[in-house]
Parts: structure tokens; sequence; C-alpha cells
């Protein structure tokens, strides 16, 4: 009899079970079954189904944080069609190695957090590109690719980038280079953002073998630098397309104290706060563009130099943002190093720092300049000014235009 028992009791239960309907059970979906109890799986997003990676059934989710070292691989030879999606945060904690052609589409409040323990190496190949693109053609729709990372293997290479740099806290760029962490970007296009397209948010940030990229239709400076000395890293055959809303890379605070090259690109370099030089030599390059902000100036520390290597064919500017009379501060030498030098340079628009100390360019204390085939112009000032002690070695073929105080050293 308890045999029996049990048998109808086990055999009820399975008839109740096969009675529960199954489907999909998650109300946020497109086939959202009122009538399921069970979820089977099946629930589709957006048109696809996440977690069914045969043909014609992607993107697949990627979200939370990787602990684990992981291989993101292709999914689908249709290029047109994406592996993957983001639409919340993917926080990287471990080695994430993303293969060519993988498709990435970022959408709405998607962000990858490469933190201090993880690495990113997203290396695509010339024809087989790995891309981060948004759900749609829409400026600024995501927010960032932020780097905490000092991993040398974090690398984007043969990347496409567009549609990010929603303004996330401080950080307003689409792949930004936190303090102390380091990124290699090579043969990547960055484009359509709504602020800046990439950003190094500390002086000991670092972008090594940057070379061979594209920037365009950003609605701020396509490149904005923590420092001038980080234009050292930069390349002259990277690309700004004129149809930035600002095309100009930016330059904000910090001092320059390592040997730095500024080289020539095929935009100004826009100077934000005031810069000093100390305990290094920076070149800037023939071609050069400086343009410099209101209330702006450049000071040359007394165990710094500074030397503009400009051409007769290709001559350095140092100008205001705006052509205004004295519109920035001035260009300040306190070093008597002979290294500091105007070459073929321009100098216009500036003005000087404090009423006692005179000059678009002043020469403080013992303060050593050589100049050659330079011009100084536009300023409310004096054109040179020094103190007593200083030397201007005027080697020939300088002049001075439309100071109000005339020229100073200059004769």
């Amino acid at each position: 009899m308890r045999t029996n028992k049990v048998i109808i009791a086990v055999f009820s239960f399975s008839m109740l079970m096969a009675c529960q309907k199954e489907g999909c059970t998650d109300q946020a979906a497109d086939n959202y079954d009122s009538k399921a109890q069970n979820d089977d799986g099946s629930c589709i997003y957006n048109g696809v189904n996440p977690g069914d990676t045969s043909s014609g059934n992607l993107p697949i989710q990627l979200s939370g944080t990787e602990t684990s070292g992981r291989t993101i691989v292709d999914q689908s030879t249709n290029p047109n069609l994406a592996d993957y999606y983001i639409d919340d945060g993917w926080n990287l904690d471990a080695a994430i190695i993303i293969e060519p052609g993988v498709r990435i589409e970022m959408r709405s409040g998607a962000r990858i957090l490469v933190k201090s323990n993880g690495s990113l190496d997203a290396t695509g190949l010339a024809n087989n590109k790995i891309e981060f693109i948004g759900a749609q053609n829409v400026n600024g729709l995501w927010y960032n690719i932020e780097f905490e990372s000092n991993n040398p293997n974090n690398k984007l290479i043969h990347c496409n980038i567009s549609n990010g740099s929603k303004y996330y806290s401080s950080t307003p760029s689409m792949v930004v280079v936190g303090t102390n962490s380091q990124v290699t970007i090579q043969n990547s296009n960055f484009s359509n953002g709504s602020e800046f397209g990439l950003m190094t948010e500390g002086v000991s940030s670092k972008l090594p073998n940057f070379s061979n990229n594209n920037f365009s239709s950003f609605s701020k400076a396509p490149i904005r630098l923590e420092s001038l000395s980080h234009a050292d890293y930069l390349d002259n055959s990277t690309t700004i397309s004129n149809n930035n809303t600002v095309p100009k890379i930016y330059i904000y605070n910090g001092n320059v104290e390592s040997n730095t090259t500024v080289r020539k690109l095929n935009v100004p370099y826009s100077i934000r706060e005031s810069i000093s030089f100390d305990d290094s030599h920076t070149i800037v390059e023939a071609g050069v563009e400086m343009r410099i902000a209101a209330d702006v100036r450049l000071e040359v520390k007394s165990n710094g130099s500074l030397e503009f290597a400009g051409t007769p064919s290709e001559p350095v500017n140092v100008l205001g943002e705006v052509n205004s009379k004295g519109y920035w501060y001035n260009l300040e030498f306190n070093s008597n190093n002979p290294l500091n030098r105007l070459n073929n340079t321009n100098v216009s628009g500036g003005r000087q720092y404090y009423s006692s100390q005179p000059g678009a360019i002043r020469l403080e204390g013992n303060a050593l300049l050589n100049m050659t085939n330079s011009t100084v112009s536009n300023s409310p000032s004096v054109a040179i000014g020094g103190d007593s002690g200083a030397t201007l070695n005027d080697n020939g073929g300088n002049s001075w235009s439309d100071c109000d105080d005339g020229g100073g050293l200059l004769p």
C-alpha cells in the first residue's frame, strides 16, 4: 500500500512540473510571455537572443567585472553584425584580449574600465579591424574606455572607435589614459564624439609608440593632454581632420620636467594654462603653431631651456588664441642656458606679466637668449625686456613691429 502511495506522489509531481509553461519570463524582453512559469532562455532583446551564439543570434552581452583572463573572439563573418554589446559598465580586472574582427556595439550608458590589475589588448589587423561603435550613429551615445592600468599590454591597434565621449565624471573623452597609466595606440580611427577624443588625465600618463592615428568629427578638441611633455608621444603621421569643431590639440597644466620634443602636426597646439619648463630641454619643431589662451604665460626656469627650431620655410608661430594685442602674458626666460633659442620664430600678442617686468619676451636676472631671423609683434609692452645682467644674442634677421613701448633689447 505504501509503495502505491509513493508512486502516485511522484507521478503527480511530475505531471505538475510538466504542466508549468516554459518561455521568456523577463518583462523587458521583446517576447515576454506573461503565462510562462519557467524561463527557458528564449528571451529576445532588440531582435536577438544574447544567450544564443549560433549564426544570426548575436550580439552577446559583456558586463560586470572580469577577474580571470579571457579572450574575446570573433563570432560572425558578417562585418555589419555586432559580435558583442555593452550597455553598462564592463570592468576589466584581469588580462583581456580582443581578437581581430571583433565588433562591439556600445549602447547608451556603455563604459569600459581597465582597472589597475587588468589589461586590454585590442590588436586588430589592417584588413580586419576591431570596432567599438555606437548602437546608433550619435555623437556621445556612450561614455568611454578608461585605462587605470600601467600594464604595457594595454593596446588599441587597428581599431575603429566611434560615437563615445559622453561626459563621465571628470573624464570627458572617448579614451582616457589615467594617472600613472599607459596604452599603445596605433593605426586607429577615433570619430563622432561629443567631447574630446583622447585625454591624458595625469602628468604621469603615457602613450608609448603612438603613431598613424586619425581623429575626426569631435565637438571639442580631438586630443587633450595634461602636459606639454605628452606632446613628445605624438607623431607627424597622426592626422586631425578639419571637420572637428575645435581642430586643435589642447594642452593643460603640468610642468615640463623631462626632455620634450613638441612635434609638428597639421593643427595648432592650444595652450590653456601657464607652463613652466624646468630641469629639462624642450624643442619646438619647425612648423609648429602654438595658440596661447588669455592670461597664460610660458616660463623657463633657471634649470630649464627652451628652443624654438623654426626654419625659413617652416617658422614656429607663437600667437594668441585671439588676434588681439596683449591677449596673453609673455614668454619669460630665467635661465642662462645657451640652448635658449628663437630661430625663425614669430611671437605675437604677448604683454608684460607685471608692470615692473615689461616685455612680450622677458629676460630675467642673468638670462640668456639666442635669437635669429625672428619677430616680436602686436604687444602693448616692449618687444623684449630684460634686467641689466640679461644677454640677448642678436644673430641677425630679427625685427619687431606694433609694440607700444618699442623694441627694448632689440634695436
